[in-house]
């Protein structure tokens, strides 16, 4: 799997980058967690300091176009994105309270 860098932009204000890539594909949409490894191999970053926003393939095309968010540090992704985003593609459940079943 070959992946580009399309657009790279500064937000000074949010202290971030937001990137927009393109990755060819042979079979299926990979996971979060492989594009999420991918992207963290050519950016140089931690993992833990990226957030994938957004995955999108065409019908039939070999192409997936991520939209994602790179930050400094661990802390500062997790002080400005919703906590369900770092979740999303790890498999794991947020721990809380169970629905009760409707009687």
């Amino acid at each position: 799997m070959d992946l580009k860098i399309v657009m790279e932009k500064t937000n000074e204000l949010m202290e971030r980058k937001e990137i927009v890539a393109q990755a060819s594909v042979d079979a299926s949409t990979p996971s979060r967690k492989e594009l999420l490894k991918m992207l963290s191999e050519k950016l140089g970053n931690a993992a833990d300091c990226i957030v994938i926003d957004k995955v999108e393939q065409q019908f039939g095309a070999k192409q997936v176009k991520i939209h994602a968010k790179v930050y400094e540090s661990a802390e500062k992704a997790k002080g400005r994105e919703p906590e369900y985003k770092f979740m999303r593609g790890t498999g794991e459940r947020k721990k809380g309270k169970a629905k009760e079943e409707k009687k």
